[in-house]
């Protein structure tokens, strides 16, 4: 398989591409960019020095050619995957803006010249506005070769492309680095999952046994569900009624941070922050008083007191949801709690605020029947589960997922998350159960249970029995 990463400059593929070099196993994976031929330096000199449309459009050609051949084949013969930063539409993109300029050869020579070149089974297409990948060059102090008015040639070129070709997914690179490289890899999973899924046995009557366990220890508090209060669900500041504005902007607010953090830890925190400083969960005090750019003060008064693992990252997701909520809905999360009956609409919106990705915003939603802010919520059924690695490992060690390499050195849990949403959603259709508290179950199991060997105080440990708990 071949993946294209693409994007104006500055939006990011660079630094996803050695982000996802850290994530992904080197044995399986491949990794191509610009620049790695033996005329290189040759080609990177032509960006700054005004060379003919004429000259890059076989230079750059040849440039990837080189690595065509030599790394990107090999690797894929052998069964590995490949990507590969800047491909085939960079250079119809970039020649598509320098059209006005051709001397001797058209666009239509650019495309046959390239046509030898596999195509990416898909691409995703790092989206940034043209102001901010200026912005970003001129922080970075970077000698870029192109201009403003070249650049938007070049995103109408990839807006394009975007539109007509199925196997593009557009991803938002104005996020943090850290959130684009989540999003890339659930879809580089995604598809992975999709090829070895051959490989993959589902025991469809071990997960329904697994879900109907769960809801059932969930509802009898049994075992490790006899204590519930770590739920994001019961989070609740002291002098705050459940259920109330106030609540609701708590729950909000700290959910987003819920990931990488010890839960409990990161609550408590966070209700001391509210205690001393409840204006910091005021969405028109926060949008009053900080701008774009200047968010230190959220960085040490919010994202540092009560735990984050990206303190700027988080301070940037309380300022734009907090002005989202203001402009939205009138500075009121309940106005969106409610904006939907409808689940798989309600997971959109949510899912359009900065930071609450598939597992974040599924665990928002459950938080919002489950409270009871939204009542007449339908189609749940219709939505997946947010699980996230813990789950992907229970229903291995539960026997509901089998697969060769199991148990081996390195095996990795996290490429079966997107299969084990699909997989517990259709088990929970099947038994008829709502999968909001056998989510909360698994919760709690794993971050209880399975993370510090607790079996003797679970209830899914007969249908582990003989299996391995090291992880």
């Amino acid at each position: 398989m071949l993946i294209a990463i693409e994007g104006i400059d500055g939006s990011g593929k660079s630094t996803l591409l050695k982000s996802l070099e850290s994530l992904l196993p080197a044995d399986n994976y491949a990794f191509c960019a610009e620049f790695q031929s033996p005329i290189k330096e040759v080609v990177k000199d032509m960006l700054h020095e005004g060379t003919t449309f004429f000259l890059k459009t076989y230079f750059f050609a040849a440039d990837r050619a080189w690595t065509y051949k030599k790394i990107a084949l090999p690797a894929i013969e052998a069964g590995q995957t490949v990507i590969w930063d800047r491909y085939v539409d960079t250079a119809l993109a970039y020649r598509y803006a320098e059209r006005d300029k051709a001397d001797i050869i058209n666009l239509e020579f650019v495309e046959e010249i390239n046509r030898p070149f596999k195509k990416a089974d898909f691409t995703v297409y790092l989206k940034m506005p043209v102001k901010l990948s200026a912005k970003r060059a001129t922080s970075a102090r970077r000698k870029e070769p192109y201009n403003m008015v070249f650049l938007k040639q070049v995103e109408q070129y990839y807006d394009r492309l975007a539109k007509s070709d199925p196997s593009y997914y557009i991803v938002d690179a104005t996020r943090t680095a850290n959130e684009v490289t989540n999003e890339v890899y659930e879809i580089i999973m995604k598809h992975q999952n999709m090829i070895e899924k051959s490989v993959l046995e589902i025991d469809a009557q071990r997960v329904d046994q697994l879900v109907r366990m769960m809801d059932d220890a969930f509802k009898s508090s049994y075992g490790l569900l006899d204590n519930q209060s770590d739920l994001v669900e019961n989070q609740v500041p002291y002098g705050v009624v459940k259920g109330s504005v106030e609540h609701a902007l708590f729950m909000f607010y700290v959910v987003q941070n819920d990931h990488g953090v010890k839960s409990y830890r990161m609550y408590e925190k966070a209700k001391e922050l509210y205690r001393s400083n409840p204006e910091y969960f005021d969405p028109i005090w926060i949008s009053t008083n900080f701008q774009e750019g200047a968010l230190d003060g959220l960085v040490e008064n919010v994202s540092k007191r009560i735990g984050s693992r990206y303190p700027m990252a988080l301070a940037k997701s309380w300022y734009y949801n907090s002005v989202v909520l203001c402009e939205k809905y009138g500075g009121n999360p309940i106005n969106m709690f409610i904006s939907s009956d409808d689940a798989t609409v309600l997971i959109k919106t949510i899912k359009s605020f900065r930071g609450y990705g598939a597992k974040i915003g599924g665990m928002l939603l459950r938080a919002i029947v489950g409270v009871g802010f939204n009542k007449s919520v339908k189609n749940l059924d219709k939505v997946l589960v947010p699980v996230d690695i813990h789950d992907s490992r229970i229903l291995f060690l539960t026997g509901g997922f089998k697969d060769p390499a199991y148990k081996t050195q390195g095996f990795d849990y996290y490429k079966y998350v997107s299969k084990a949403q699909e997989a517990l959603l259709d088990a929970c259709n099947r038994c008829n159960i709502s999968w909001l508290d056998v989510d909360r179950a698994l919760w709690l199991t794993g971050s209880r249970g399975c993370s510090s060997n607790k079996c003797e105080m679970c209830y899914i440990k007969p249908i582990c029995a003989g299996m391995s708990y090291q992880f």
